[in-house]
């Protein structure tokens, strides 16, 4: 959420919290904090004080949220949160065991990330999610699209490897393998390209 204002984004957009002219910005705080230690005058803390509240108040709430989510059924509406934060839902609810809300969580994340690395990596996760359920030819797509728009190695190996061993297509799989010695060649130096070669 940072990314989009950090809490008080959060505030307006799940919440439906709107903060009232009490508040201060939050980068004003250190030098309202300064100018009191220099004059003893206090007055100006009030806004330091209410907007302090706000953010605990806030980000309680939040985490009752997250965690009555967390413990449902539901999935996020679609819009309610920004592609890089169901991206770490996604991640999230992965690690808790729950793969089927989590495969769905990554495929939004993957359509709505407005971050290229990001949707790469929501694309890549959900590709190896689906890939550990045996269920490779859903994969497939997936991989495709980050050897396409991505450019990813990853994607062209586990493609060449799919074609090999489940396609049994080997051209198809001698088509990958050569793609990916073809970007890895066009990557900068460095030991990893070496090893990536290899």
């Amino acid at each position: 959420s940072a990314r989009l204002g950090g809490l008080s984004w959060a505030e307006g957009n799940v919440l439906g919290v709107q903060r009232t002219q009490a508040d201060v910005p939050g980068w004003l705080i250190p030098e309202l904090y300064v100018e009191y230690t220099r004059t003893g005058d206090a007055r100006n803390l009030a806004g330091v004080f209410y907007h302090n509240a706000q953010d605990i108040l806030s980000l309680v709430t939040l985490a009752a949220e997250l965690c009555a989510f967390l413990a449902g059924d539901e999935q996020p509406a679609d819009g309610v949160f920004p592609g890089e934060d169901l991206y770490g839902l996604g991640s999230l609810l992965l690690d808790l065991g729950q793969s089927t809300r989590a495969e769905q969580v990554y495929s939004q994340a993957a359509c709505t990330c407005s971050m290229p690395s990001v949707r790469e990596l929501a694309m890549r996760d959900l590709a190896y999610l689906l890939k550990r359920q045996d269920r490779r030819t859903e994969a497939l797509s997936w991989w495709q699209q980050l050897a396409e728009t991505a450019g990813a190695v990853y994607a062209c190996e586990e493609l060449a490897k799919h074609y090999e061993w489940h396609g049994q297509d080997l051209e198809q799989a001698v088509a990958w393998t050569r793609r990916a010695i073809a970007l890895t060649e066009g990557s900068a130096p460095g030991p990893g390209r070496q090893e990536t070669l290899a």
